[in-house]
């Protein structure tokens, strides 16, 4: 059974045809932040002060200017400006007074750094929740006019889970765990998974993804880390996470074109499999869990719809030549 599961993987790979590759290009404003985001918990009477490094590589020289921003994310963890706020307005966590930072408009050469420091201090009154907004760093206007118009900067996330009066909620739910396509012809496969945050704070959900030829998943085949970055689902909103199967014999890399992995070669992937996400969470008393599956198929069609015709025609030149030979017999009698 082994030698002909080998022969088959090396008769694939034989005969792959390349797939066409698709390139993605991506861009940069040239104003570098680092850390790319601020998290933290506060507590009452607690100020939390960090800084941000911004740094200029954008060829020349700069004025860059500070504003804070109201945000709020939807079901898919997208970021949008809130209804009643203007895209210039400040946010409401620095009208209040809560939030500060300095300084606020700095010059930077090129190559240059400069530190902000950020400041945030919470009421005691309020409620047990999480809080959010972003710091834009924006590109001044000059008076030669280069700059006038959209301007380019950086958005800077800033997530604080309160803990103020009352408990915090943690509960987490799996809106729909599915693939990208229901058949793929090689691996890798792509994983969909949303999750929506139904609690006041924000929570990084961890588990696990076991695939499987079985549907009890007595024996699974893989097992793959889900989030392992440890992105966070923020406070009534969701987000999206991409995993990956692509552990096989034959697949597919980032450009689409057909790759083979020689060390992998028992790893041929046909059939039916299933995916099951195990997720994981720290909830108000302890870990808490939910699980969802889903089913999908891997065949390589082009390839066999090849061997089938090269089947097909190796038996259509042998039954052809019989029947000449017949025929050449039948004329000579």
């Amino acid at each position: 059974m082994k030698k002909v599961k080998y022969f088959f993987a090396l008769l694939l790979f034989i005969i792959a045809l390349p797939i066409a590759s698709e390139v993605y290009s991506q861009s940069s404003t040239g104003i570098i932040a680092l850390p790319p985001y601020i998290e933290e918990t506060i507590k009452p009477g607690v100020r939390l002060e960090k800084q941000i490094k911004i740094t200029n590589q954008r060829g020349k020289d700069e004025t860059i200017i500070v504003r804070s921003r109201e945000v709020a994310v939807d079901s898919e963890g997208n970021y949008y400006i809130p209804e009643g706020y203007e895209q210039n307005s400040l946010s409401s966590m620095e009208q209040n007074g809560w939030l500060d930072y300095e300084p606020n408009e700095f010059f930077l050469g090129n190559g240059e750094s400069q530190i902000v420091t950020v400041s945030i201090k919470l009421p005691a009154d309020l409620p047990t929740k999480a809080y959010y907004t972003e710091l834009a760093f924006m590109v001044k206007d000059d008076p030669s006019g280069e700059n006038v118009g959209a301007k380019p900067e950086i958005s800077l996330p800033l997530l604080a889970n309160y803990q103020g009066i009352g408990e915090e909620v943690r509960d987490l739910q799996i809106v729909s765990f599915k693939t990208e396509n229901s058949l793929y012809d090689f691996v890798p496969v792509r994983l969909i998974t949303h999750i929506k945050n139904n609690g006041n704070v924000h929570i990084a959900p961890a588990g696990e993804i076991f695939i499987s030829k079985d549907k009890n998943f007595s024996k699974n085949v893989e097992s793959i880390d889900f989030n392992p970055s440890g992105h966070r689902v923020l406070s009534n909103a969701g987000r999206i996470f991409i995993t990956d199967w692509n552990d096989g014999f034959l697949y597919k890399d980032e450009n689409g074109k057909l790759r083979s992995d020689w060390g992998k070669l028992t790893k041929v992937r046909i059939g039916k499999y299933y995916a099951q996400l195990n997720l994981i969470w720290d909830g108000a008393n302890g870990k808490q869990f939910t699980t969802a599956v889903v089913s999908f198929w891997v065949f390589p069609w082009q390839i066999f719809m090849i061997i089938l015709i090269l089947i097909g025609t190796f038996i259509t030149i042998k039954y052809y030549k019989k029947w000449k030979e017949k025929g050449v017999r039948k004329y000579y009698k």
